[in-house]
């Protein structure tokens, strides 16, 4: 499973054209997300997607925004 998280993180970077590196980073990301796709994700679930809090497992409605965000139609598609 990790390395599938560390390609999803990966595909972001590359969508946005810079790695995620700082909590200003995630915010533009929580924005992004939400002007591109009108979905809702957590600040905080990104922030913790990243490093920037405690982590621990992605729930799975996590990883279908952040999909869809890249352009699949759901996690099972970027599978």
């Amino acid at each position: 499973m990790e390395y599938v998280i560390a390609h999803l993180r990966q595909e972001i970077n590359h969508k946005l054209g810079f790695e995620i590196r700082r909590q200003a980073d995630v915010r533009y990301l929580h924005q992004s997300i939400i002007l591109e796709n009108n979905l809702k994700i957590g600040f905080n679930t990104l922030r913790r997607f990243y490093g920037f809090l405690p982590q621990r497992a992605p729930q799975l409605q996590t990883l279908e925004v952040l999909s869809q965000f890249l352009g699949y139609a759901s996690y099972s598609g970027f599978l």
